[in-house]
């Protein structure tokens, strides 16, 4: 359970890091894209991965 409780938090670190450098270090579109995926699809890797 604590593996999945550092997953989430390790995907919303992840998240917060590129929407703070969207268009500096990472392209717009695909930070768009991404949030999208997790914050409006409700997009989770697999256990497993």
């Amino acid at each position: 359970m604590a593996s999945a409780e550092n997953g989430a938090s390790g995907i919303a670190e992840a998240l917060a890091e590129i929407q703070g450098n969207r268009g500096r270090l990472y392209c717009e579109h695909a930070v768009d894209a991404c949030i999208r995926l997790f914050n409006e699809k409700g997009f989770e890797f697999d256990e497993a991965s």
